[in-house]
């Protein structure tokens, strides 16, 4: 267990420059933790958020709980690159990371996928 704590932590710490660490909930309470690389598309986080659900129909991500439902307020499908759609929305004060440095920086997003178990 000690050695893969140490791979565990070394892993966060090198993670911070190049991937976002992104605190995904479903509306029932369920949450975990996805890490992807800040370079991938939109198109690319809906892929891997489906993984991580192991549901490939037809998920919808949304940036606050009470946009679930709403369909002009989802994450777009697009071949936006994550870091910009991100920063983007960070500078208008739209989005914050909810953990902060000095500790990886998390971001909170919603997921419905029409399955509340």
């Amino acid at each position: 267990m000690e050695k893969f704590t140490r791979l565990l932590n070394k892993f966060i710490e090198t993670s911070k420059n190049n991937k976002y660490f992104l605190a995904v909930h479903k509306p029932c309470g369920y949450e975990f933790l996805v890490i992807i690389n800040q370079k991938i598309t939109l198109c690319e986080l809906y892929r891997r958020v489906s993984l991580e659900l192991e549901n490939f129909d037809h998920i919808k991500l949304y940036l606050r709980t009470e946009d679930i439902g709403t369909p002009h307020k989802m994450i777009p499908k697009s071949q936006t690159i994550l870091k910009t759609y991100l920063s983007e929305l960070t500078d208008q004060g739209i989005m914050q990371p909810f953990i902060e440095m000095p500790a990886p920086v998390v971001y909170q997003i919603w997921v419905d996928d029409r399955k509340n178990q």
